[in-house]
């Protein structure tokens, strides 16, 4: 049977030295420190993406599939929208609950959703991650310049949709098109997985 490496004690002023450096690698002390600061940083949690690299990927998308709506989506013939998502860093938000994981919202034929935008530079994207027909029925950036997006969604039906740059990070919602008297509102994913099974 093989054994571990052996344990040793370490003498008090072995520990002495090696607290000292645990202290001394954290303090920050100003612009004299920037070995300390890096150590800092490194103990924050950091952003998937930058703000430019946002930018980049949302530009290369676009320059594959242009902005556009067409087929059972509108932008130009947009109503008072009945409901929102926000855009928030890697979330399409309805339910204001960030910890959703796939926000759906439902509304009657002929209604139309907004698209707020928060934070960072993302897309809304009709269809599914790596699905040849993605950004079929709509492709619009959401970012600072354009701030806000309004589909109408006409037939009835299940419509995902994505942002391209943060589709890895489950940055996904659902708009369900439904044609009864009163559809329900902001179903999570295994409901409206289960109701169209």
């Amino acid at each position: 049977m093989r054994r571990g490496f052996p344990v040793r004690l370490l003498r008090p002023e072995t520990l002495a030295l090696l607290a000292s450096l645990a202290v001394a690698s954290i303090t920050v002390t100003g612009a004299s420190a920037p070995a300390a600061r890096r150590a800092v940083a490194l103990c924050r949690a950091e952003q998937p993406m930058s703000d430019a690299e946002m930018a980049a990927a949302t530009a290369a998308w676009f320059r594959k599939v242009p902005p556009h709506a067409s087929g059972v989506a509108s932008a130009a013939t947009a109503s008072t929208p009945v409901d929102t998502f926000v855009v928030v860093n890697y979330k399409f938000d309805a339910d204001h609950n960030l910890s959703t994981p796939i926000d759906t919202v439902h509304i009657q034929p002929g209604q139309s959703v907004l698209f707020q935008w928060s934070v960072g530079s993302h897309t809304t994207t009709s269809g599914t991650p790596g699905d040849d027909d993605a950004g079929s029925l709509w492709n619009f950036a959401i970012n600072s310049t354009h701030p806000q997006v309004v589909i109408t969604l006409s037939n009835p039906g299940t419509y995902p949709f994505f942002c391209q740059p943060h589709s890895f990070l489950g940055m996904l919602g659902v708009i369900i098109v439904d044609d009864s008297a009163t559809p329900s509102k902001n179903a999570s994913w295994g409901q409206v997985k289960a109701r169209y099974r």
